[in-house]
């Protein structure tokens, strides 16, 4: 994997968001966000409470 070299990416590693349009971008990093709150949450919920 390259690393990337535009900044768009939400990894130090190049996932392509270079090559996308404003809105395409901004879409992308909406989703990408979406996605890992929905992770960190299923991450919370699963936790075991230590007693």
């Amino acid at each position: 994997m390259n690393s990337c070299s535009c900044g768009r990416s939400p990894i130090d590693t190049c996932v392509g968001w270079g090559n996308l349009n404003e809105d395409e971008y901004l879409l992308s990093s909406i989703l990408w966000a979406k996605k890992k709150l929905r992770e960190t949450d299923k991450a919370l919920v699963h936790k075991p409470v230590k007693k």
